[in-house]
């Protein structure tokens, strides 16, 4: 019986697992070193799983509660990145179109747009948008992107041209070098070899999304990376 189960874990901690426990429902996006995993893999990883905690009927209060606690005047750019590497958002696409981009857009270079415009049903199977013209300015500047749009044309061109493995592919180059380096070569990459190589791409998109964001040397290059990945994904261009 659960009255007779010695209590092992101090109040306080338990408390501040339940607080992260809830975020994490709320979004099936792991920080730290908790995750979200179906009852159907339970049993991988038991190495490292120092408890378990269930859940259930959550379904029906999860969109409404994520809307609750994540109003749309209250998203920055680190929400629309997480969002296009996780796709966990339960928004309603066209205010964020229409009111959110907008204003992110008007501060900051590296903003995804096409995850959103996808939700929102504004692209067709051939890559043009439809009422284009409805577009805010810093929406509507970022569809003539293309992948030179990426590249800056100074040093890190040049060093691209004596790296073997950005002709290879993503996997090759992210072994290859350290993270910071890797992010700096990508752009460099034909757009073909990181389409083929997408699902590896997003592996390391989410294993390093944490650090990446909340350290300055990388946090730029990063967004710039998750912006590629938006755009071969979801332009439907390629």
């Amino acid at each position: 019986m659960l009255s007779e189960t010695k209590k092992r874990i101090p109040a306080h901690l338990f408390r501040m697992i339940k607080d992260e426990l809830y975020e994490l429902v709320l979004t099936d996006d792991p920080k730290g070193k908790l995750y979200v995993r179906d009852s159907e893999k339970i049993e991988e990883g038991v190495s490292t799983t120092e408890f378990v905690v269930g859940y259930g009927a959550i379904s029906m209060v999860k969109k409404s509660e994520s809307m609750a606690t994540k109003g749309l005047v209250g998203l920055e750019r680190v929400d629309l990145i997480r969002e296009v590497v996780f796709e966990n958002g339960y928004y309603d696409w066209g205010c964020v179109v229409n009111d959110v981009l907008p204003n992110i857009c008007k501060g900051n270079a590296r903003i995804p747009i096409f995850h959103f415009l996808n939700h929102a049903k504004l692209i067709n199977p051939d890559g043009s948008i439809i009422n284009e013209t409805e577009l805010s300015g810093g929406v509507l500047s970022r569809l003539n992107i293309t992948p030179i749009s990426f590249q800056s044309q100074g040093w890190d061109k040049r060093r691209s041209e004596t790296v073997p493995e950005v002709k290879v592919g993503v996997n090759e180059l992210y072994l290859a070098y350290d993270f910071s380096f890797f992010l700096r070569m990508m752009p460099y990459m034909e757009p073909g070899l990181i389409k083929r190589d997408m699902g590896e791409l997003l592996k390391i998109l989410k294993k390093h999304i944490d650090e990446a964001m909340n350290t300055q040397v990388l946090s730029s290059n990063f967004c710039k990376l998750v912006c590629i990945y938006d755009y071969i994904k979801n332009s439907h261009r390629y």
